[in-house]
């Protein structure tokens, strides 16, 4: 949780310069950069949280993979883009990359039977905030380049884009607010096999 809530106050501090260009000082090409740093941050910070929860070594070792292509295509992005438009194609790989790593994390807690019901962590609650998000926004961001001209598509994409972030807000005070039980000491009792590569101490003992 310790990142969840180093990410909340990033994010905080990256939405008063947001805020600022937008509402007090308008200037729009520093808005869009700070609104690129604060997608970038976003997917870093979240992306990193499953990383330290899942525990399949191969999988593992992807993540960062992705980090780097997410980075690279941002700043290609970045410099080919126009500065006074907002490019919403980093939003779309963003939203793509966190899907992979929250279905990957539930596939994961499939698999593997702890004493710890999985709704009552925070990381469950935090992972269905953005199951919803991404999910809910993955098509309406890779549509918005070509139609944010569109009076009428604007006015859907604010409904939409405004009910899947109130959605996504309220699981995450659930997470912040949720009591986690103290699992220090309990051992995992079942562990199914699969094809994938559970590291060595999560592997069911052979009878």
């Amino acid at each position: 949780m310790r990142y969840f809530f180093v990410y909340l106050i990033l994010l905080f501090l990256l939405f008063i310069p947001v805020f600022y260009y937008r509402f007090i000082n308008v200037s729009i090409v520093p808005r869009i950069i700070f609104l690129r740093i604060f997608n970038f941050v976003e997917f870093i910070f979240i992306s990193l949280m499953f990383f330290t929860v899942i525990k399949n070594i191969t999988f593992k070792k992807i993540i960062p993979v992705l980090w780097v292509i997410y980075s690279a295509f941002a700043l290609y992005d970045y410099y080919t883009s126009d500065t006074k438009t907002f490019s919403y194609l980093p939003l779309v790989m963003e939203c793509f990359f966190l899907l992979i790593f929250i279905f990957f994390f539930f596939y994961e807690k499939m698999n593997i039977t702890s004493n710890v019901i999985i709704y009552k962590t925070s990381i469950f609650w935090i992972a269905v905030a953005y199951i919803i998000y991404c999910g809910g926004n993955f098509f309406l961001f890779l549509y918005a380049k070509n139609s944010m001209q569109n009076e009428s598509f604007k006015i859907q994409y604010n409904i939409i884009y405004g009910t899947f972030t109130i959605l996504k807000n309220l699981f995450l005070c659930i997470a912040i607010v949720i009591k986690e039980i103290d699992n220090t000491k309990s051992n995992i009792q079942t562990i199914a096999d699969d094809v994938w590569e559970i590291p060595a101490e999560y592997k069911k003992p052979k009878p």
